[in-house]
């Protein structure tokens, strides 16, 4: 801006600048080029101030929000962006760490998952153990309770413990040989038997004893063994009859209830079957008789929805009045206006 014109400005109170002063400013200023006018100078001038105020105001608010400023940007989620960052390396970039955490947090949690899967499936071998062992000795579960319960009061209370043990003891002595049983001390009272003989007869005895309790705790093993199997074997045969037939018909839901109470009642005029065979043939005549009886359900009629009349007396042509257009709407309104 010309000197003269600066020093009116600053001379003015009030910020107004008479129009006689910056004619004169106008008249003083030195000739430009050929083309322009002072008033057009003085324009460009003008604009070129605002530029550079609206320029440096522009700096300062990129310097502000800038990596080296005080302020990073973030982005709509409000989490920092990745330009807040550029100049760090992959690896310690907030969002990879933040990652990175959730990650090991997730192992830390697969871990603690694996372990207590790798606790129960020791519980439940150890359980298979001992079941087993109960299996294979024919020992039934009060049988194994007494004997812990002996075991621990050995240690607590071991008068009590002998008196619960002291007649399985003596049982087990006779059965073994060890003692000679009432009937034989009453033959070696009459002389029949010697000391000597009857503990060898008696030992003979429990040999035998054993022997025939072994045999039949292998046959009610085997007993117990086939009956799992055949149990196993009906259950199969039960679920792939199953699986076939409501593959086969689309109505099998449908007559689920009325083939159970035909299988229920079949059942207890013929008893329940004992193989899979005869279970299937009491399954097949079940859903004979209810297939003959089953009527299939119509599904029901679509009803279509009911279509209001056109009432107002306005023709097929002619829009309704709360139809309008938005133009029509702002032509309405400014006609009002």
């Amino acid at each position: 801006m010309p000197p003269e014109l600066n020093e009116d400005v600053n001379s003015q109170s009030s910020g107004e600048i008479e129009i006689n002063d910056v004619a004169d400013g106008v008249q003083d200023m030195p000739p430009s080029d050929a083309g322009s006018s002072p008033a057009e100078d003085v324009a460009e001038d003008t604009l070129s101030i605002v530029q550079d105020v609206v320029a440096t105001d522009s700096e300062a608010n990129a310097a502000g929000s800038s990596p080296d400023g005080e302020e990073g940007q973030v982005d709509e989620n409000g989490d920092p962006s990745d330009e807040d960052y550029s100049n760090l390396p992959f690896g310690k970039h907030p969002r990879f760490q933040q990652i990175l955490g959730q990650v090991k947090e997730a192992e830390a949690k697969v871990e603690e998952l694996t372990a207590k899967a790798t606790e129960f499936e020791t519980d439940a071998t150890r359980y298979r153990n001992i079941e087993g062992f109960l299996h294979d000795n024919s020992l039934s579960a009060d049988e194994a309770a007494g004997g812990l319960e002996v075991l621990a009061l050995a240690k607590t209370d071991p008068v009590k413990a002998w008196d619960q043990i002291k007649p399985w003891v003596t049982q087990l002595a006779t059965a073994a040989g060890a003692m000679v049983p009432p009937d034989l001390q009453k033959r070696v009272q009459e002389g029949q038997l010697t000391p000597e003989a009857a503990r060898e007869l008696a030992s003979a005895n429990a040999r035998s004893d054993a022997a025939e309790k072994q045999r039949q705790m292998a046959a009610e093993r085997a007993q117990r063994d086939q009956t799992v199997q055949t149990q196993q074997l009906i259950a199969s045969t039960v679920d792939s009859w199953e699986t076939d037939r409501r593959l086969r018909d689309p109505n099998y839901d449908a007559k689920s209830d009325a083939l159970q109470r035909e299988v229920a009642f079949l059942q207890s005029r013929e008893g329940r079957p004992a193989d899979a065979v005869g279970v299937k043939a009491q399954l097949d005549k079940a859903y004979e008789a209810v297939s003959a009886k089953f009527v299939p359900t119509p599904a029901p009629a679509k009803q279509k929805k009911a279509v209001k009349p056109v009432t107002g007396g306005q023709s097929a042509g002619k829009p309704q009045a709360d139809a309008q257009s938005t133009i029509s709407i702002i032509d309405e309104v400014m006609s009002r206006g």
